[in-house]
């Protein structure tokens, strides 16, 4: 995300008259049950002032984004109006600015924010920069966390969009004891001492039927992988998904911890950026010192992008081939914990 982009986070809040908050991502507390972070992806619609202006010009400008609002709220397309009106770089994707979590936010902006329902649009907001309108298209809840008789968790990611429906219940009722019960069942006494990591991505279908499951990180152990492979395939069919949800299907990823923990996480693991633009990564680890790296099947040094100490990912100015690139963090203290995110470089113009 462009680096004016989180500077505008901080300027809605003084808007809202509150005091802005650190922008990175939110750490739940010691012993928190969450597993999947509340988030918010916004998108918004920027009307800008000249810098500096005249009251008379911030008249101007706010005349024109009360109209803009007046037409999205009359049913026009947001991201159409943002892409003929919206000033900055996000226009280019229909007024996208990505998933900004609780901890993203001073407290009464995401108070305001995270009650909005998907789809739903905020009223003007007035910003040093100009004149903001937000509408919110989707919103991810957390779901519970279980863990084993011997306190080694299982970390669970949801991949796709989740079209606003709250997969919480689901999770929690269904998937996630189903499949602890089918791990234990199957894990060898053989691996009772042993430690590693064994990460399985799948696909629910509507009928609650599993698909593309795969082994996507593994322990290098068989004694560890085949039992984490087969709580998924052992669980298959699940119960159907909510019916309130109108996706094809709900992509997951188990990461399943042997005698170990879940350790780092980043965020966001998948994302898109325009050439030349930027992404704030965050960590879960707050107290350890990490290093930052960008590395590309076909791209090396500067041609990958760059990534600063604090995690600030900056494109490159031409889309390599293939356009993935792999962002990897490790805490200096142990190379072999790592987390990656893929990015993905798409032309400036281009839509996301």
């Amino acid at each position: 995300m462009p680096v004016w982009l989180r500077q505008a986070v901080m300027l809605f809040l003084l808007a809202c008259c509150c005091r802005a908050q650190d922008v990175d991502a939110h750490t739940p507390a010691q012993g928190s049950e969450n597993l999947i972070e509340e988030r918010v992806r916004l998108s918004e619609i920027l009307v800008a002032t000249p810098q500096p202006y005249r009251p008379s010009q911030v008249a101007e400008v706010e005349r024109k984004a009360e109209k803009l609002h007046a037409d999205v709220k009359s049913g026009a397309d947001f991201a159409e109006v943002a892409k003929r009106n919206s000033n900055g770089p996000s226009a280019a994707f229909g007024g996208d600015v990505g998933y900004f979590t609780r901890g993203n936010l001073a407290k009464s902006l995401a108070e305001a924010i995270f009650q909005m329902k998907v789809g739903e649009v905020s009223d003007v907001i007035r910003t040093k920069q100009g004149f903001v309108i937000l509408k919110v298209t989707d919103h991810v809840t957390p779901s519970s966390q279980f863990r084993s008789s011997n306190s080694s968790p299982q970390s669970l990611e949801i991949l796709t969009n989740t079209l606003g429906v709250d997969f919480g219940p689901y999770l929690a009722s269904n998937v996630l004891p189903t499949v602890r019960k089918n791990w234990y069942a199957l894990i060898p006494e053989s691996a009772s001492k042993k430690k590693g990591k064994v990460v399985i991505e799948f696909a629910i279908l509507k009928n609650g039927s599993v698909a593309t499951q795969r082994v996507v990180g593994s322990s290098g152990d068989v004694a560890l992988d085949r039992p984490a492979y087969g709580a998924i395939a052992a669980s298959n069919p699940f119960l159907p998904l909510p019916s309130e949800f109108k996706g094809p299907s709900l992509g997951l990823r188990f990461s399943f911890y042997y005698n170990s923990g879940p350790g780092i996480q980043i965020t966001p693991h998948d994302t898109t950026v325009p050439v030349g633009g930027s992404v704030q990564f965050s960590i879960s680890l707050k107290d350890r010192p990490v290093s930052w790296s960008v590395r590309g099947p076909s791209c090396e040094a500067s041609s990958c992008g760059t990534i600063s100490p604090t995690g600030l990912y900056t494109a490159p100015q031409s889309v390599p081939t293939p356009a993935q690139v792999t962002v990897v963090v490790s805490p200096i203290s142990d190379i072999s914990e790592t987390a990656r995110a893929t990015v993905t470089i798409v032309p400036r113009d281009a839509p996301r």
